[in-house]
């Protein structure tokens, strides 16, 4: 027997047809997401598992590098900087800052004299700053205070030369010279600060130190403490005489990748705070 279905059934027999292809998809598809989503589960509860399996572990080692860290900082020197902002222990500030070390300042101001008073003069009596007492012990001189700081904090690498006999030897060369001719032009300049001839030996002697320099970045090959003593002369010799940056090439490229330093910056921004006093 052969039966006929009338258009308007068949279309309509299509139709529930394509629905239940429809449903078919739909369920497959939830469950193609609940097998995942097990599959998520399973995954979280391992990873959860290995994680509070693994806790005990990481708190020890947490505990572990506190306690270390403690004892590194119980290990540190305490450090303390007498200084005048602006002055020669510009330079020992700013080592500080780079060797990142806790540090106290306490501020001498020269213009009104506190450097002569019996309390500093107990502590240095010679009454020039830098003064850095490493815990209670005062260690004086630029040179001294840089030197001590790079090797107290190797992790600085301020002094990459230290175990390179003609390195360190450059590194004394260059220190001796800047204290020596550098630093006596500029306090002879201070005796007589108006006197031309005193400026113009003041000029000379960073020509001196230019042609020293040459094209160099640093001065001893990679930034060391030279560049720090060298940057802090010849930028109170900017600050005072203003000269123009083609007549000392070489000393006003190093001055400013100098300024550039996070050190130099902060060390700048902290002292111009507290106000300069300079002789003029």
């Amino acid at each position: 027997m052969i039966y006929r279905l009338s258009r308007g059934k068949w279309i309509r027999l299509k139709e529930a047809a394509r629905r239940v292809d429809r449903i078919a998809g739909d369920l497959n598809l939830l469950l193609l997401v609940f097998a995942l989503g097990l599959a998520t589960l399973n995954v979280t509860f391992l990873v959860t598992q290995n994680v509070v399996e693994q806790l005990p572990r990481v708190t020890r080692a947490v505990q572990v590098a506190r306690e270390t860290e403690a004892k590194k900082e119980e290990a540190m020197p305490k450090l303390t900087l007498y200084y005048s902002p602006g002055a020669s222990s510009m330079a020992t500030h700013i080592a500080l800052c780079e060797v990142g070390a806790p540090f106290e300042l306490k501020l001498i101001e020269l213009y009104r004299q506190e450097n002569r008073k019996p309390e500093y003069l107990a502590v240095n009596p010679e009454g020039k700053v830098p003064t850095l007492l490493v815990e209670s012990e005062p260690l004086t001189e630029v040179a001294a205070t840089l030197w001590y700081l790079a090797r107290q904090y190797p992790e600085a690498s301020l002094l990459p030369q230290y175990g390179d006999s003609e390195g360190e030897a450059q590194v004394i060369s260059w220190m001796s010279f800047i204290a020596s001719t550098i630093h006596a032009g500029r306090r002879l300049g201070d005796e007589h600060w108006r006197g031309v001839f005193l400026h113009g030996h003041w000029r000379e002697v960073f020509r001196l130190a230019d042609v020293r320099l040459g094209r160099n970045d640093w001065a001893v090959g990679r930034y060391s403490i030279t560049d720090i003593h060298l940057f802090r002369l010849f930028w109170r010799f900017v600050d005072t005489l203003h000269p123009i940056s083609s007549e000392y090439p070489n000393l006003s490229a190093h001055y400013d990748r100098m300024m550039a330093r996070d050190a130099v910056k902060n060390t700048i921004a902290a002292e111009s705070a507290v106000g300069y006093h300079f002789p003029r």
